[in-house]
């Protein structure tokens, strides 16, 4: 959810968003996840206002002056969803003229909390002897990028993933051991000419607790 419409957000807003995932995948199948994000504070109300217009549109009633994804209470609903997902902490704030959310959470089981949609478009599946960790952003790139303004070159993205075991193969710009990181942002990659796609695979053994469960 949180990834989903903080993208989307993009196709609305101008100036800087910024975007901060860590994922720790543990050995025994559970992870810790902590999202940071933000955008300017001028950006809330069009954001509001579009989500409005979309839930007027769906026939849907929503009482509240925040969009959803700077909403504590409605995030708190939407994590509470996953019997094995909880919230360690959950905050946001406003300062120097951002909103800002932090999230953390503790999931017992994180490939079934990916099945069930903790993180759309995210999953942890076995490939032969291997676990590939999987993550896209799901939206129009080719649509952004035809943009006058092409607001993704403004897009700042950190995305780091942390496997049990030592990575055999990832697309991730840096790799030390099992730390994987992705950055995006001015003077650094583009987040344009990225496919939106991070991906980890690493040693199944590693992760045992997973193969007791039944599929």
């Amino acid at each position: 959810m949180i990834r989903i419409l903080t993208c989307a957000a993009l196709m609305l807003l101008s100036g800087c968003v910024t975007l901060d995932e860590y994922i720790q995948i543990n050995g025994d199948g559970s992870a810790k996840i902590v999202l940071k994000y933000s955008m300017p504070v001028s950006g809330m109300k069009i954001l509001k206002d579009s989500e409005k217009a979309l839930q007027e549109l769906n026939k849907q009633e929503d009482g509240s002056d925040k969009p959803r994804i700077f909403d504590v209470a409605k995030m708190k609903a939407h994590f509470k969803r996953f019997k094995d997902v909880h919230v360690i902490s959950l905050r946001v704030h406003e300062e120097d003229d951002k909103m800002n959310a932090y999230i953390n959470l503790q999931i017992d089981d994180l490939r079934k909390a990916l099945r069930e949609g903790l993180l759309p478009y995210t999953s942890l599946e076995k490939d032969d002897k291997n676990y590939v960790f999987s993550a896209l952003y799901p939206f129009n790139l080719g649509r952004m990028k035809q943009k006058p303004n092409n607001a993704l070159k403004d897009l700042e993205v950190t995305f780091k993933v942390k496997t049990p075991g030592v990575i055999s193969e990832t697309n991730a710009h840096s790799n030390l051991a099992n730390l994987a990181e992705w950055t995006y942002g001015p003077g650094k990659k583009s987040f344009a000419k990225s496919d939106g796609k991070f991906t980890v695979k690493f040693d199944a053994s590693k992760l045992s607790f997973l193969d007791e469960k039944k599929d």
